[in-house]
């Protein structure tokens, strides 16, 4: 499943294509109260556990002020964007520079156990072949 196009209706991604590398759902009901409900999904891997594994947080972003200029540069826009795109800008930058405040975390195993140096303790394990996308949509964002 590609996260991108497959969202449940109200929520949003960001992140990549496939979110075993990592990514975050969003939604902006409260956006003009100054935050966003999130679910974020980092790989266990990035910090050298095993890489069938992935910290799942559900929380919020606070908004922080977006430097449109800034963010210009960074993007590489040639232009402002519409203030949709602005919105989501903020959220992306708020979540990656501000960081997540987590309300509820989980470790979940897809397969078999592995061997790692730096192992990380699963929650929760499924099946081997288990579309972590789709597992993120029916436990987190659909209940």
């Amino acid at each position: 499943m590609n996260p991108h196009n497959q969202t449940p209706k109200g929520w949003h991604y960001s992140g990549d294509c496939n979110l075993e590398h990592g990514g975050m759902f969003y939604r902006l009901d409260e956006y003009a109260n100054g935050y966003v409900d999130c679910v974020k999904v980092t790989p266990c891997s990035d910090a050298g556990a095993e890489d069938n594994r992935y910290w799942i947080e559900s929380g919020c972003v606070n908004l922080q002020p977006l430097d449109e200029a800034k963010a210009m540069q960074e993007y590489s826009l040639p232009e402002l964007p519409d203030a949709e795109s602005l919105r989501h800008m903020r959220v992306d930058y708020s979540a990656n520079y501000y960081g997540v405040e987590v309300s509820e975390s989980l470790v979940l195993q897809i397969g078999p156990d592995q061997e790692s140096r730096e192992s990380v303790a699963a929650d929760r394990k499924v099946r081997a072949g288990t579309d972590l996308a789709k597992y993120v949509v029916r436990n987190f964002l659909v209940r």
